[in-house]
């Protein structure tokens, strides 16, 4: 799958703020100074250095803008992350804050992160990760119930081929088929379920939230669905308290509790 070709200011603006005010400093000393002193001796040169010099700051401007915008961003990021206090509050997101926020997860262990994705919410791949000269391709999705079957984790793998990446991480609020697990065995491929990517988060916040629930719902294992505390009432475990589906009995997915 070809990547966009992004323009220079488009790829500033996915960086750190401070790197576009170093492109904009060296453009205004390299029109102000080094141009009209280098440029004097050349016919061509010298009268575009005379011309341009009084006006260097014209050509920053773009330079302090898109440093703006990289620093909206960056803030938008952090405040996106440091945010969700559960699973809950994480299926909450839209599609779009829900790859954000799972790029700056990665980006805060030590990731260099590229968003791949596009204006829709499916496709091949969301985010590519690069460390140690190694990359890796990211699909996330966002479901609040459902569970990822065989199907998508093969897909990712053959765009994982594609992309000659080193491996590949598959990202979702909910769970995987026994067949999707069986599957990603033994190959270069992360499932990180609901559950793994909440402890994903909260390891990487930098500012905990005030107030968080005691516990939480987990997803059901069977269905991916809510799940809701129960009391057997019979049988050796008669008394004890444990997870079970809100959709019992059509569902007998149980959790200890």
């Amino acid at each position: 799958m070809p990547r966009r070709n992004k323009h220079l200011l488009h790829e500033l603006a996915d960086l750190p703020w401070w790197v576009s005010l170093v492109f904009a400093a060296s453009f205004f000393v390299g029109i102000r100074w080094l141009l009209p002193t280098f440029g004097a001796s050349n016919q061509f040169l010298r009268p575009l250095g005379t011309a341009v010099r009084d006006h260097a700051w014209w050509f920053t401007l773009p330079f302090l803008a898109t440093a703006v915008i990289a620093a909206a961003r960056s803030y938008s990021r952090r405040r996106l992350l440091d945010g969700p206090s559960g699973l809950a509050s994480l299926r909450a997101l839209s599609w779009q804050d829900f790859e954000r926020l799972v790029g700056e997860a990665y980006r805060r262990r030590g990731y260099t992160l590229e968003e791949a994705g596009g204006s829709a919410p499916d496709g091949g791949v969301d985010l590519l990760l690069y460390s140690g000269g190694r990359k890796t391709v990211v699909q996330c999705k966002r479901w609040r119930t459902a569970q990822v079957g065989v199907s998508p984790i093969r897909e990712l793998y053959g765009v994982m081929v594609a992309e000659k990446a080193n491996r590949a991480i598959f990202v979702t609020t909910g769970t995987y088929t026994s067949e999707a697990l069986a599957f990603a065995n033994g190959k270069p491929l992360e499932l990180v379920d609901g559950e793994a990517l909440a402890k994903l988060v909260e390891g990487v916040q930098t500012s905990k939230p005030t107030s968080q629930p005691k516990s939480e719902a987990p997803a059901c294992p069977k269905c991916g669905g809510e799940m809701m505390q129960r009391v057997a009432k019979r049988g050796a475990n008669a008394g004890k308290s444990f997870w079970g589906c809100r959709r019992y009995p059509r569902c007998t997915g149980v959790r200890s509790a």
